[in-house]
C-alpha cells in the first residue's frame, strides 16, 4: 500500500500534481465488478488464469528476458 512506500516515490508518482496521473474510476455493475476483483484477488488460481488467458493479449512487446 501507500504506507509502505519510501518519500521520495511516493512524492512523485502520487503526491505530486506536477508528475502524478490521476484517472477517474466508475463502476456501473457493482456485481461485475466484485467477481472480477474476487477472481483476480482470490486464493483460487485457475479461474484467475483462465480470465487472463481469455482477456489479456501477450504481445511480443510484453517479454523482458531475465
Amino acid at each position: 500500500g501507500l504506507g509502505e512506500m519510501n518519500p521520495i516515490p511516493l512524492w512523485e508518482t502520487t503526491m505530486n500534481p506536477e508528475t502524478r496521473n490521476l484517472i477517474k474510476v466508475s463502476i456501473t455493475d457493482a456485481a461485475l465488478a466484485e467477481k472480477r476483483v474476487s477472481v483476480l484477488m482470490g486464493d483460487a488460481v485457475d479461474p484467475r488464469k483462465e480470465w487472463i488467458n481469455e482477456n489479456v493479449e501477450f504481445t511480443l512487446e510484453d517479454s523482458y528476458e531475465i
